[in-house]
């Protein structure tokens, strides 16, 4: 066996054939550790889709890392990205646009997901779903830290754990919906006013929602669907609610 060929077998016996078959792009199914993208490196854009087969592929957040742009799930399975487990312990993803769920070419079989249940999230801009491809982030812990957030017809944000926090305007539209059954979703209007608008759904059945304002000139614009049935309600500076509530 040459080296390459003895290289590919080690590779593959170690990892049960999940190989990444580029530094953009996941797409072999299983779970792999973003480490085992041997040239996957700070300022690259990522895909993470399904294998051909259509089982899903998971990209392991096992490293510190800053990229450009992330794109999850393409037809007829799902691409993941997991902060999970032991490895993912104190690591950090840095992205500049996040998008769970990859519309192009994959229609409503296009999914997207986001697990995070430890680890720390920092996102520019996070696009959950849209109008033809489902997406889906499941948060039971660690810290999600985003400047603007836009959940779309197919998008769900399921927060039961940890803290979301939003630094800009966000978006809640069609069916997308975001659930707080547990956590924080803290609207951080400190560093500019925050609108939170669109015809999608906030509803909160536990945890907290939190608008941490300083000054009385702080700003949070609420024109969603709003439903409460639990939990507690931090909302300092001003509120402004300009759509149902339940």
């Amino acid at each position: 066996m040459n080296v390459r060929g003895w290289i590919r077998f080690a590779v593959a016996s170690a990892l049960a054939a999940n190989t990444f078959a580029a530094n953009q792009v996941y797409n072999v199914g299983g779970a792999v550790p973003l480490t085992y993208a041997p040239t996957l490196a700070d300022g690259d854009d990522l895909a993470i889709y399904a294998n051909g087969d259509g089982s899903p592929t998971t990209g392991l957040v096992d490293t510190n890392l800053t990229v450009n742009l992330v794109r999850l799930g393409h037809s007829p399975g799902a691409g993941v990205l997991a902060l999970t487990n032991t490895v993912s312990e104190g690591k950090t993803l840095t992205v500049g646009d996040l998008y769970v769920g990859h519309e192009s070419g994959g229609g409503s079989h296009a999914l997207g997901r986001v697990i995070q249940d430890r680890g720390t999230l920092e996102v520019t801009a996070l696009h959950v779903g849209s109008d033809s491809a489902a997406g889906t982030v499941i948060q039971s812990g660690g810290a999600a830290n985003v400047t603007t957030l836009e959940v779309k017809s197919l998008g769900a944000y399921q927060l039961t754990g940890g803290t979301l926090r939003q630094r800009g305007n966000g978006v809640l539209s069609g069916n997308g919906i975001l659930e707080l059954d547990g956590g924080s979703y803290v609207l951080d209007q400190g560093p500019a006013n925050i609108t939170l608008q669109g015809d999608g759904q906030l509803t909160m059945h536990s945890g907290v929602l939190e608008a941490p304002g300083i000054a009385a000139t702080d700003v949070l614009s609420l024109g969603v669907g709003l439903t409460v049935s639990g939990g507690e309600l931090r909302l300092r500076g001003q509120t402004r609610v300009n759509a149902s509530f339940d």
